[in-house]
């Protein structure tokens, strides 16, 4: 008899120690993968009235030595970028991490406006893309490369 509740107390406190390393990893995993599906289908809603590509460091030197651009997408370039997004989004994508940024995102990113005036950012870096939330960058990665590549280099365009 105490072997067996020897070996049942063994496989509860296993069982426990799974049940936290899942709640602590595998919970707050699920719960960032839904904030960016959610905040994809707003950017995605048919009621996005304006897309702007945007790059606060974007080296594109003026007269006066500013740089950094932005563009508001119209017409094709509206329709190619919301495309290819809907491309990226439809491949899938992973968490990757979440990280305090103290003074915020400078990556470029891609912004639009609902008809409700929500302002809606998605920032995109050379292998990930990520959300702000607050001070905090919620990134993922996307399962599908090559439609990845194809969104960030039609972003790139644009600015140029």
């Amino acid at each position: 008899m105490k072997k067996h509740k020897a070996t049942l107390i063994g496989v509860g406190m296993i069982l426990l120690a799974l049940i936290i390393v899942l709640s602590a990893v595998l919970i707050p995993r699920i719960v960032q993968k839904n904030k960016m599906k959610e905040h994809l289908a707003k950017m995605m809603a048919e009621d996005v009235q304006i897309m702007i590509v945007e790059d606060p460091l974007f080296m594109k030197w003026d007269l006066l030595g500013n740089n950094g651009t932005e563009v508001v997408l119209e017409g094709e370039q509206f329709l190619d970028i919301r495309a290819k997004l809907q491309a990226m989004i439809d491949g899938g994508y992973r968490v990757d991490y979440d990280e305090k940024r103290d003074t915020g995102a400078w990556d470029m990113n891609l912004r639009v406006r609902t008809a409700t005036g929500e302002s809606l950012r998605l920032w995109i870096d050379e292998a990930t893309f990520y959300m702000m939330e607050d001070t905090v960058a919620l990134g993922f990665c996307p399962k599908d490369e090559a439609a990845y590549a194809a969104l960030r280099e039609a972003m790139i365009a644009v600015l140029q």
